[in-house]
């Protein structure tokens, strides 16, 4: 019967090993533990409804007055959290060791020497001793072996995932301290890889904007094609003053009006020009033949009279005036030279930063304590270490299994071979037994008490520590609670920086990109400094240049300035008056030809001024509006690779690289062990009952008479466990055979003696 108890018993172990697979497979153990197991037990037995807010309430009622923790009185979660802390305290370290050990040690010694409690059993008798007081029920009997094996496999899945969780500490705990470390050391050289980006992006900058600033030497070629139109249209205007000057003449009384081979610019107060198509009488000039030009004298008498006014010329000579007054200055052409002062470029990226890294600076001066005792904290706990505490909290654990299922095995053995094992397995049953007190009274319950006032408080900050992408908020509470000061640049780093998973170093500065883009364009900004400058006016060469029309000189003629062919009426033709009259209009003639030529040949060289100016001035304002773009486009790159220096992701990485170990690993490794000791100590109470029980069933149901002097005198058939013995001394097995000899020394039982 009990070894088909116990082959159910193996079934129902395996069942719920099959039931435990899920929290042993996948996932780190002691985050897995304090998600499905440590912190359902305590939300359920402290009463705690949120343990973020309990601990923020703790710490702030401590803060105000430690004394309020004595008059909590069941208040709100930090008094249940704190009574909670307490009383696990209390019970683990003082209360339920001492009642598991006098309790325990008061039932063996009543078993042994009580018939009831605190009563002298007389004459010897006693409740039992090795016996169970009655014979077990079949159904008890399958009941004990279910539990047993259930609890065994049980504490062996729970203190196997207590081991790991506190063997994987130790690799979180180098995590930890070397994520410490270079989150220490994260803040200097963000600053250092920062600068030294910004002094290669300021050389960078000063290449784009020297670019940007030989564009404008296209301005030197638009100002000489200027100077140079200017230069022909004063070529021009002389040419026409000459003609003028041939056609009109000087004023009267003028000994010589003498035509110079080299005209000046204007013509001499000497010339008798028109005046709205009309002026007085005057000299006419000097041909080249020497004689006066025909036209100002009466072909009759040879008198002066009123020389012929040039028209065309006074109509060029107005449109060469206005094309001079409309045309652009080198000033205005300097104005458009908006060529940026390189060597200021430094200073303003400079000052456009400004203290950009004053929270990191206050950062890492508060994280600097941290990295002077990292180094000797690594070397102080060793993987061995923390193997070897592990080792020393389940190892005990792991000695009473073993002796359960040794004396399982026994037993076993022994009934199915008939063989004297049967016997031995009641001694491994009370070393088990005797082994789990002391290990529940000395490691189990103290370790679970304290580990209580280190684990939970520990896990409670983990859980308001916001992981990357969450919110500061329970944190920044917490830390008020405690009245932490936590600079503004800090808070502000910590949540647009080191937070975010895409944060910006310059957003805790409280610098944007359109604070840095006004900064740096005050400075470096074509369209600002073009702002108040008309471009397409100071460069509309062809505006600038429509008063000047080809055509008035390209219809100069010599027969409409008083050319004539023959000679008048009044001169008699083929006389020497009609040949000298002739000889002196043909010169003037060839004179007006020549002078004409001269005014048609200096208009073209305007004319092909004037296309040349006209198309490099509109080049060279599509030229200038790209220049703003451009200039506009280097800035913002500018802005750009500066903006991307800042980026938070290797300080973001190096915070969720410290806290991930830290808290995922370490302290949910510290509150997963504390689940499991909690429930190992249940189980553990459960086994220690079934153990007990198990002793009993294997030293056999009672004899029919307790008067027994020596409990060791007992036949083999009473060790059988369920096999009631006889009086005689005959068991159910043994009926009808010869009973076994008395061993020397024994004593018989008196019944069995009489009988």
């Amino acid at each position: 019967m009990a070894f088909r108890c116990q082959k159910a018993g193996l079934f129902s172990a395996l069942v719920l090993l099959q039931a435990s697979l899920p929290l042993i497979s996948g996932g780190q153990t002691g985050s897995d533990l304090s998600r499905d197991v440590s912190r359902p037990l305590f939300y359920q037995l402290s009463g705690v409804s949120n343990s973020e807010d309990g601990i923020i309430d703790l710490v702030e009622q401590v803060n105000d007055d430690p004394a309020n923790l004595q008059n909590c009185g069941g208040g709100g979660d930090g008094c249940k959290m704190a009574t909670f802390i307490v009383g696990c305290i209390v019970a683990g370290s003082i209360v339920f060791p001492i009642l598991t050990f006098f309790c325990c040690c008061g039932f063996c010694c009543g078993r042994s020497f009580c018939k009831c409690c605190c009563k002298c059993c007389p004459n010897g008798e006693h409740c039992g001793g090795r016996y169970a007081t009655r014979p077990y029920k079949w159904i008890e009997v399958v009941m004990v072996v279910i539990l047993l094996f259930g609890s065994v496999l049980i504490l062996f899945v729970f203190s196997g995932l207590g081991f790991q969780a506190l063997s994987e500490m130790k690799g979180d705990y180098d995590d930890v301290l070397d994520a410490g470390l270079e989150l220490v050391r994260t803040p200097a050289a963000i600053i250092a890889d920062t600068n030294a980006g910004v002094d290669d992006i300021k050389t960078v900058g000063v290449e784009l904007f020297a670019s940007i600033n030989e564009d404008f030497n296209i301005l030197a070629d638009v100002k000489a094609l200027y100077a140079n139109l200017s230069a022909n249209l004063v070529d021009l205007r002389t040419e026409v003053l000459g003609l003028q000057w041939l056609v009109e003449g000087c004023d009267a009384g003028t000994a010589s009006c003498s035509i110079p081979p080299v005209l000046p610019p204007s013509l001499p107060a000497i010339v008798n020009p028109c005046v709205g198509g009309s002026h007085p009488v005057g000299v006419g000039a000097l041909l080249s033949n020497s004689r006066v030009n025909p036209s100002c004298r009466n072909a009759q008498d040879t008198a002066d009279v009123a020389c012929q006014c040039c028209a065309r010329c006074h109509t060029i000579l107005s449109d060469i005036a206005e094309v001079q007054t409309q045309l652009s200055t080198d000033a205005d052409l300097d104005g458009l030279n908006a060529t940026l002062d390189l060597s200021e470029l430094d200073a303003t990226i400079d000052e456009a930063m400004g203290d950009w890294d004053q929270s990191l600076t206050d950062f890492e001066d508060t994280l600097a304590p941290v990295d002077d005792g990292v180094t000797e904290a690594k070397s102080a706990i060793t993987a061995d270490q923390v193997d070897g505490i592990a080792a020393g909290i389940f190892l005990l654990c792991w000695i009473v299994l073993i002796c359960v299922l040794v004396a399982i095995l026994l037993r076993t053995l022994g009934a199915m071979s008939g063989s004297k094992l049967a016997h031995l397995d009641w001694y491994c049953w009370w070393t088990a037994f005797v082994i789990g007190v002391f290990y529940m009274v000395i490691i189990v319950l103290p370790v679970f008490g304290w580990l209580t006032a280190a684990a939970l408080p520990f896990e409670t900050v983990c859980a308001i520590l916001p992981a990357q992408g969450e919110n500061a908020g329970d944190l920044f509470r917490l830390l008020e609670a405690a009245d932490s000061e936590v600079d503004y640049e800090i808070k502000t780093l910590i949540n647009e920086c080191v937070l975010p998973t895409q944060g910006y170093i310059w957003s805790s500065a409280n610098i944007t990109k359109a604070s840095l883009a006004a900064d740096i364009s005050s400075e470096f900004n074509v369209s600002k400094q073009l702002d108040g400058i008309d471009v397409g006016g100071t460069l509309d060469a062809q505006g600038q240049t429509s008063a000047f029309n080809q055509s008035e000189v390209d219809a100069l003629q010599p027969a409409e300035h008083g050319v004539e062919t023959g000679c008048p009426a009044a001169i008699p033709s083929g006389s020497p008056r009609c040949e000298v009259y002739q000889a002196d209009m043909d010169a003037y003639k060839s004179d007006l030809e020549a002078r004409i030529a001269k005014v048609k040949a200096a208009s073209a060289t305007v004319t092909a001024a004037i296309s040349a100016l006209q198309a490099v001035s509109a080049s060279t304002k599509t030229k200038i509006d790209n220049i703003k773009v451009d200039a506009d486009a280097v800035v913002l790159e500018i802005i750009d690779m500066i903006w991307e220096l800042g980026t938070c992701s290797r300080i973001s990485n190096a915070y969720e690289g410290l806290r991930s170990p830290l808290c995922d690993g370490v302290a949910a490794g510290l509150f997963g062990t504390w689940g499991v000791l909690f429930l190992m100590a249940f189980f553990l109470y459960l086994l220690l009952f079934l153990i007990n029980k198990s002793a009993k069933m294997a030293y056999g149901d009672p004899p029919r008479s307790n008067q027994i002097e020596d409990e060791g005198n007992v036949p083999s058939g009473e060790v059988e466990k369920g096999i009631p013995v006889a009086p005689n001394g005959e068991n159910s097995q043994t009926k009808g055979q010869t009973p076994r000899p008395e061993s020397a020394g024994e004593k018989v039982n008196p019944k069995q003696e009489a009988a």
